[in-house]
């Protein structure tokens, strides 16, 4: 479908200006206010919901850009917009949905001040002092954004409205935050819940959702829920403009098909469907006539592995400060004996630790945390954002789902032990956790899930070499030599704390001198 020549007749010049926050909507809609960037590699198939008009084909999802003008000093800015529906010409006005913004750390101020005369009824980027001012068309709050220019497009600095992570609305971490956090309120008041009607099936709300377009968008081959979504689209049947109840989005596709990938590797198409069966293409973009523009080659998920498996974490404290001023250590597991520890300056630090996760084993798809808020918003939401990692919680007073906690359990058990037939000063157990956890990863244990290999191979694929960890036990007394000036002796006896896996080359260790 050619969407560059679709338009609305029925929009005014002031109409294509406008950004509306769609509370009712569950996803952003990209309209003729909007600079297509790129599209992603998924399609929708747009059907009506009540079946009286053509179904729309090949809806793609695409990251766009809109531009805002600064009232104060007349400077432009461009927002940008990922993982939306793109409609262009077709909509007269772009749609903003307010949940999918918050999910990036965007701060929407929606009430009217008429309503609320302290709310800033504004769009907020934090960090950034940028306050967009909404406005309001009857009832419907907007932002005043514009179709951005080439030269602006180039010149002009970017924010994020939304994150560039898949986007689906009915997994979003807030649905199982607000039923846990309700459960909360109830245990505390010990008031039962009481039954409440959808909204969905009161017949005293149905005539508000005329305005709005329901689409939905499920994998072709997994059994996920569909994804959802409600926008207002404009359809016209004749001379007449009418504005359709609702639209059904029955379908998702990739950008390369097994037709397409057989004909390009020059192989069969059943090993062209296999293919795409256990492999992703989160690198695949293109765009609608002549390349004009550079496309940004950020694509931090191909920077790093992807891990096929459920790493949980939690924080583990210590009595005492160590030796090095930490007090505390990120733990992550897959559940099955594999681990990584970072030891912290303060439990605030938990994000620099997720970073060097995926920097030293790599991205893992799904991330299971507890209702910690450092290990759900801020710099760690902006981490699990950029990096397309599904985040999930544990349910309220139900720590044991978090695998983690056992995890920390055993590694404590380890190094107690290890401190104990050492000698060692309590102090030194921030490398007594590092060393526990990489040794633990090291050992073929005897779990059916393992299939006679060990945790580090089953999660990163690669067969471990264990040269650093076998020479020696820990704390254990070592001869080594050092650059020592004349005459004082070259070979010193020292104590072998662990392995210094981000200094020089393999082979090199911390000794405690």
């Amino acid at each position: 479908m050619d969407f560059s020549i679709l338009h609305d007749p029925c929009a005014t010049d002031d109409e294509h200006n406008r950004s509306e926050l769609d509370s009712h909507g569950d996803t952003c809609v990209a309209g003729a206010n909007t600079l297509l960037l790129y599209f992603t590699e998924h399609k929708v198939s747009v059907s009506p919901f009540i079946g009286e008009y053509s179904p729309l084909q090949n809806v793609p999802i695409a990251t766009v850009a809109t531009a805002w003008d600064d009232p104060r000093d007349g400077s432009t800015i461009l927002l940008i917009i990922n993982e939306a529906l793109y409609f262009g010409d077709r909509m007269s006005h772009s749609l903003l949905c307010p949940n999918q913004m918050r999910d990036n750390g965007i701060i929407v101020n929606d009430c009217p001040n008429i309503y609320d005369s302290s709310s800033s009824h504004s769009i907020i980027i934090p960090g950034v002092g940028i306050d967009l001012p909404l406005y309001m068309r009857g009832t419907i709050s907007y932002l005043d954004t514009r179709r951005p220019t080439d030269d602006e497009l180039l010149k002009c600095e970017r924010f994020e409205l939304t994150s560039a992570a898949p986007w689906n609305p009915n997994f979003a971490p807030g649905t199982d935050w607000e039923d846990s956090f309700r459960e909360v309120q109830a245990f505390a008041t010990i008031k039962p819940f009481e039954s409440i009607t959808p909204p969905e099936f009161s017949q005293d709300l149905l005539s508000r959702f005329i305005n709005s377009v329901r689409i939905q968008a499920s994998e072709p081959t997994t059994t996920t829920p569909p994804v959802c979504h409600e926008a207002d689209v404009i359809t016209h049947a004749g001379d007449v403009c009418r504005e359709l109840s609702a639209l059904n989005a029955t379908s998702r596709s990739t950008v390369v098909t097994n037709e397409e990938l057989a004909r390009r590797w020059f192989t069969g198409l059943e090993s062209a469907s296999r293919t795409l069966l256990v492999t992703t293409q989160e690198g695949m973009r293109f765009v609608e006539g002549d390349l004009e523009r550079r496309l940004r080659t950020s694509k931090a998920r191909l920077r790093f592995p992807t891990l096929n498996c459920v790493i949980y974490t939690d924080t583990l404290f210590a009595k005492c400060r160590s030796v090095r001023g930490y007090t505390c250590a990120q733990v992550f597991t897959d559940g099955r004996k594999f681990f990584r520890i970072f030891p912290m300056l303060k439990k605030s630090d938990a994000h620099h630790a997720l970073t060097q996760f995926i920097q030293d084993v790599g991205i893992p798809r799904n991330c299971l945390v507890d209702r910690a808020p450092e290990e759900r918003l801020g710099e760690w939401g902006r981490i699990i954002s950029h990096y397309k990692i599904k985040l999930r919680t544990t349910e309220a007073h139900s720590p044991w789902q978090n695998r983690a906690e056992a995890g920390i359990r055993d590694i404590k058990k380890l190094v107690g032990r290890a401190l104990r037939y050492s000698g060692a000063p309590v102090e030194f157990w921030c490398y007594a956790v590092e060393w526990a956890a990489r040794i633990t990863s090291l050992i073929a244990h005897d779990l059916p899930a393992l299939k006679t290999r060990t945790p580090e191979e089953a999660v990163t694929g690669r067969t471990p070499d264990i040269s650093e960890f076998a020479h020696y036990s820990w704390f254990e007394w070592v001869w080594y030599r050092d650059q020592a000036s004349f005459p004082e002796p070259k070979i010193c006896l020292g104590r072998w704390v662990g392995v210094a896996g981000d200094v020089g080359q393999a082979m090199t260790y911390w000794i405690l001198t």
